[in-house]
């Protein structure tokens, strides 16, 4: 936009002297700024007179001392249009400008003046293409870095209009969807930023109540892998199952605790039916694998209590049903067994 902003402002002053016979305004690459009348033009300087006081001098002024965006607007100004030489250089300093769409519109003039595309055009023409469809993409990608998405956007679809076959606008389709992903994330955020300070430490408060209770669960189910990892002590594995509803219970009082107190705000109630399916799915699961303990060493009363109680959260869980029937069918075997040893 810099580059675009130079170009409009030296067009503009062209503009302005132009009436002034050869007048013309050179920035150059030091910051400076020089004035007068184009004497000549050649493929590597331009000759100024100068008024100093009085009287006047040539002063030479090398291509390279002169900013890519004021060279530009002065060769487009001066330089016969009919001729592809001058379109060559035009283009070759547009290149250089940055303004590589420009630079791509005078090599295919100078191809069409000049009889074709020559290798070194084709190779010209390439070379902005790749650079065009780069600096829209990064164009683009600094643009969503600053969150201004709509520029952002714009600029990819310029890309993905304007190069629909070169490589990199087959990236295009994902770079949009980020844009997209990244403007919901934002919008949430500000809608949040925008709430009243009340709301915002209502949302606080909520976030801290949901994360105590996920430290619960975590704690359970760190103490359900130990007790599956010791399993074959049944005291250690027994120990550590019940830490496991023991956390859950603290989990299952916090979840209460924030239903009655009915302060948590909308957005977050989400969250909390998750908490809560959690705590219900682990003290199931919790109980079962205690069950299992108490079966292998054969106290079947209590294991059939311990499945009961995993049951009472949900009476239609099927592993709790099934492992109630074979519990039930095991007691059974184990009754007869004694019965025929008598």
């Amino acid at each position: 936009m810099q580059i675009i902003r130079n170009l409009i402002f030296i067009l503009a002053a062209i503009s302005v002297v132009q009436a002034q016979s050869n007048h013309e305004v050179l920035h150059l690459t030091n910051g400076t700024v020089v004035s007068g009348d184009v004497l000549s033009i050649d493929n590597n300087q331009v000759v100024l007179a100068r008024k100093i006081g009085e009287g006047s001098m040539k002063q030479n002024i090398k291509f390279d001392k002169i900013s890519a965006n004021s060279l530009y607007a002065l060769l487009v100004h001066r330089l016969a249009p009919l001729d592809a030489e001058k379109h060559v250089l035009i283009g070759e300093t547009a290149m250089a400008a940055g303004l590589y769409q420009v630079a791509t519109r005078h090599f295919r003039t100078a191809g069409k003046l000049g009889g074709g595309i020559t290798e070194l055009l084709s190779g010209f023409i390439d070379n902005c293409i790749e650079k065009d469809s780069e600096n829209l993409m990064s164009r683009s990608r600094k643009a969503l870095s600053q969150e201004h998405f709509s520029q952002a956007r714009k600029l990819a679809l310029l890309l993905m209009r304007r190069y629909p076959n070169r490589t990199i606008a087959m990236g295009i389709p994902g770079h949009l969807d980020d844009i997209g992903k990244l403007r919901e994330a934002a919008q949430k955020r500000q809608e949040a930023l925008s709430r009243s300070r009340r709301d915002r430490v209502a949302w606080q408060m909520g976030e801290r109540a949901l994360a105590r209770t996920s430290a619960w669960i975590v704690k359970a189910r760190k103490a359900e892998t130990n007790g599956l990892r010791s399993s074959s002590q049944f005291r250690v594995a027994r120990t550590e199952f019940e830490n496991g509803i023991r956390h859950l219970r603290n989990a299952e009082n916090d979840t209460a605790r924030i239903r009655k107190t009915r302060a948590l705000p909308p957005g977050l109630r989400g969250e909390l039916v998750k908490l809560e399916e959690s705590v219900v799915a682990m003290h199931i699961r919790i109980r079962l694998h205690l069950a299992s303990l108490y079966s292998v060493r054969g106290s079947y009363a209590s294991a059939l209590s311990t499945v009961n109680a995993a049951l009472a959260y949900d009476p239609t869980n099927e592993q709790a049903t099934a492992a109630r029937g074979r519990i039930e069918q095991s007691a059974a075997a184990a009754s007869v067994r004694r019965v025929s040893n008598r």
